[in-house]
């Protein structure tokens, strides 16, 4: 597996290699109409900011895509690609590529897997079951990158801190440690992210956790104590000194 959607300039990856199947059918994928496998005949039309590239046998709707370097950071051309492959099918998969980078040859999925799947492959992007997994923040660029990417300067960084504060918060409730306000800080915090989706996404993921009962053992509350309680402090430094 690869590093991990969610460092900016990084791939980050949702799927795992064993169960990331890829289909192309019907030959060669390198003409002004290729077929893409689960299709049953259906042509897929390249594009000028993209074109199909191959596939492995597998039997599911799915392509390798190979994005125009102009393109590379246009949003609209994943788009495209997506809609033309998949179609509306739940369950598509589609990895993006440019050129020069490494691609899997056609082969069949089995045998892909077992000489270590994506281990040794970086697509630029990879859509599985309607959403984007995988996006590289510095090649697809910030612009249109899918918000679970976490894309753009501190923007991990700052999710990771709301999580640092929600660990304390669960934990302290728990162990009857009281409120320190960091809470509040955070939900402050959020309320002033300058892009409306990331905020909403913030405040989803700070609602969530803090709805959730903490389920670990009652020993943790003098064990982890000191850890908890420093992790959330340099949190709220942080998110003091970087707003998003």
């Amino acid at each position: 597996m690869k590093k991990g959607l969610l460092t900016a300039g990084a791939i980050c990856v949702v799927a795992v290699a064993g169960f990331v199947v890829w289909g192309m059918r019907g030959g060669e994928a390198n003409g002004p109409s290729n077929p893409v496998s689960g299709n049953k005949g259906a042509q897929v039309v390249d594009a000028p900011k993209w074109h199909v590239i191959g596939g492995l046998e597998a039997g599911v709707r799915s392509a390798f895509i190979e994005v125009s370097p102009s393109a590379a950071k246009d949003r609209s051309a994943y788009d495209e690609a997506v809609a033309a492959v998949c179609s509306g099918e739940n369950g598509c998969l589609v990895a993006f590529f440019l050129p020069g980078d490494k691609v899997p040859p056609n082969e069949p999925m089995t045998k892909f897997l077992s000489e270590g799947g994506w281990n040794s492959y970086q697509p630029v992007a990879y859509w599985f079951n309607n959403a984007f997994t995988v996006w590289d923040c510095e090649r697809a660029g910030d612009k249109g990158a899918p918000l679970n990417a976490m894309c753009g300067a501190f923007v991990r960084d700052a999710h990771r801190a709301i999580l640092a504060v929600t660990s304390r918060t669960t934990l302290a409730r728990f162990c009857g440690w009281g409120d320190k306000g960091e809470v509040a800080k955070a939900k402050a915090y959020i309320s002033k992210i300058r892009d409306p989706a990331r905020r909403e996404q913030f405040a989803s993921t700070l609602d969530k956790d803090l709805s959730e009962p903490y389920g670990g053992e009652a020993s943790n509350c003098v064990r982890l104590r000191d850890k908890i309680e420093l992790e959330s402090e340099n949190a709220l430094k942080f998110l003091t000194e970087h707003q998003i």
